[in-house]
């Protein structure tokens, strides 16, 4: 068997399968939903963002379906930054955050919706949102692949640190990102699910400051420390 790393990436995507079974990223009922979340993700907990979403569905301020989430986000993008900070707190950087997702919705509501971006391909789309002010290389991929469908990995401290781990150590984001695109099959409920169990096998296993690798399903081909 061919244990170099390119060869071992989508053994590692089966490994993981097997061991913690499909996540089904991302959680949310609408587009808008996802993609607001995704924004509040940065530099925080799962729990938090959970937080501040269950806010915003007590305000009716998100749609519980696709049904009319246009409305829903220009009610978002009309509400009183102060009012938004206050439902967002929990999520930490809200200052930041608030015109992240007002910039956001700025972008979604003169675009026409999300149908309005449907004609555009993978790399004018992800250049569009990387030009939103807030939203970064990581933000951007997670609304390109859990909003709109599009083949564009994911990459994260957990999948960094994972790779490292196991001796794959690239220069940036990009060279991560176009690795594992190269080396796992162009479908795009793999790159959905590989990248949350990415997330959690680095949050139960592969810890900033404690591996567990005797009880990780990847620990056979742990390397580095």
């Amino acid at each position: 068997m061919d244990h170099s790393p390119t060869s071992l990436i989508y053994e590692y995507y089966k490994k993981l399968l097997n061991y913690f079974g499909k996540q089904n990223w991302w959680p949310g009922n609408s587009k808008l939903e996802i993609a607001i979340s995704a924004i509040l993700t940065q530099n925080t907990s799962w729990k938090n963002v959970e937080k501040s979403i269950e806010k915003f569905k007590k305000l009716n301020l998100l749609p519980k379906n696709e049904n009319n989430y246009f409305e829903y986000a220009k009610k978002i993008y009309n509400l009183d930054n102060e009012k938004l900070k206050e439902i967002i707190k929990s999520c930490g950087f809200y200052n930041s955050k608030v015109k992240t997702i007002k910039n956001f919705l700025e972008f979604l509501i003169d675009s026409k919706g999300f149908e309005g971006l449907n004609y555009l391909n993978d790399f004018e789309l992800r250049k569009k949102l990387l030009e939103i002010k807030g939203i970064g290389n990581e933000t951007a991929d997670c609304i390109m692949l859990y909003v709109f469908n599009r083949f564009s990995f994911v990459v994260d401290k957990y999948t960094i640190r994972i790779l490292n781990r196991h001796n794959i150590k690239l220069k940036n984001y990009y060279e991560y990102k176009q690795f594992i695109e190269k080396n796992i099959p162009k479908d795009i409920g793999i790159y959905k699910e590989f990248h949350a169990l990415f997330v959690i096998t680095g949050k139960k296993f592969c810890k900033k400051n404690k591996m567990d690798c005797e009880n990780c399903p990847l620990g056979l081909y742990k390397i580095s420390k």
